[in-house]
């Protein structure tokens, strides 16, 4: 599907296709069995909402038929990191602006497989459990991710723009440590309690829709990136940091002076002025069952209160896993892909041979 798209339902209840526009003309495309939504986490919701399909309030407020009350674009969530540039070391590292821009290590990886080029840039990752959760009742809450190079490795070149740093603490923060080796230890917030949402600027389709993740308005939040600060401190001062000069980067973040360097209140200031998206937002179409109100797809992720229409993408997960949710996202497209497959053989009565042999389960569902 294509954007500024939305789906065509017949008597409010059944998808028999979608229109779309496209180079300025608009179509119409007719489904011969099922419609289903894999536009992401902001793209799908979007399509389910100029559908009308969503929040009662909102798609009246913005005079579109109302055709289904859901929680769409509700239940955002997306891990949040933070730590550019967080620590300085007096040696250079191989992995470095100059090196991966040389003719020299090209031909070494074209030719060898060898040199800086067959970095995948993160060079460690570790999930761990903070004194904020339980390691026999909770998921790990923290993600250490380790990379051997910032957002001044480049003279602003790249992350400077792309992440979204402000002039005043690029200028405060970074600038000066152009040329120095620095490193990025990047705690990462796996289960936020924030929780944000998606919404339409407007009935056009060709309009941006509006993303407020309320990021940190939960403190809990802070508080978890904090002990992921704390166990950056602990990790410099270990016998093989150390030996590369390691020490915390003593620039102060603007906005933050009127704190003591390195005490609590400083990091938890830093936290909330340097706090970056792992672009891993999901949840706005969140599965339950349909007794769940916050929930917007069932257990075999067709869109409640509706007929021939799914969400298969990480806009349905009810909340974010331990980790990159790349592999989640596979996961569901797998799923959902036999789910459909296997509703319409089971009602054309025909069957693979494997499944007389081989059990198969087909709802998301958890026992």
């Amino acid at each position: 599907m294509v954007a500024g798209s939305r789906v065509l339902l017949s008597d409010k209840y059944e998808a028999y296709g979608v229109q779309y526009r496209r180079f300025g003309h608009v179509g119409r495309v007719r489904a011969r069995k099922a419609v289903i939504l894999c536009a992401g986490t902001v793209g799908s919701s979007k399509i389910l909402m100029l559908s009308g399909m969503g929040p009662k309030h909102h798609l009246q407020s913005l005079k579109i038929p109302l055709i289904q009350d859901l929680p769409v674009g509700q239940n955002l969530q997306d891990h949040v990191t933070t730590g550019l540039d967080i620590v300085i070391l007096n040696q250079t590292l191989p992995l470095n602006v100059a090196n991966i821009a040389s003719l020299s290590s090209a031909l070494d990886y074209l030719f060898y497989g060898t040199g800086p080029w067959t970095s995948p840039g993160c060079e460690a990752v570790a999930v761990v459990h903070s004194d904020l959760s339980d390691p026999q009742t909770d998921p790990p809450d923290l993600q250490l991710m380790a990379i051997p190079s910032g957002a001044s490795s480049d003279d602003g070149a790249h992350l400077y723009t792309t992440v979204g740093i402000t002039d005043k603490v690029w200028q405060g923060y970074f600038a000066t440590l152009s040329g120095q080796q620095v490193a990025s230890f990047l705690p990462v917030l796996l289960h936020p309690k924030s929780k944000g949402e998606i919404l339409l600027r407007d009935g056009d389709p060709n309009s941006l829709p509006l993303i407020n993740p309320r990021y940190l308005t939960d403190q809990r939040d802070v508080d978890t990136l904090y002990r992921g600060i704390l166990l950056i401190k602990k990790l410099i001062n270990t016998p093989a940091m150390q030996s590369l000069g390691a020490s915390l980067n003593p620039n102060i973040m603007p906005g933050c002076e009127q704190f003591l360097f390195d005490s609590e209140d400083y990091w938890k200031c830093y936290i909330r002025h340097l706090t970056l998206t792992a672009y891993h937002p999901v949840g706005t179409c969140k599965m339950g069952p349909k007794s769940d109100p916050s929930s917007v797809v069932d257990f075999d992720l067709r869109v409640h209160n509706s007929h021939h229409l799914y969400v298969i993408d990480a806009s349905i997960m009810p909340s974010l896993p331990s980790g990159n949710i790349n592999a989640a996202v596979v996961m569901i497209a797998e799923k959902g892909a036999e789910i459909v497959e296997r509703y319409w053989a089971h009602k054309a009565m025909v069957c693979h041979q494997r499944e007389v042999f081989l059990p198969t389960k087909v709802s998301l569902k958890v026992p």
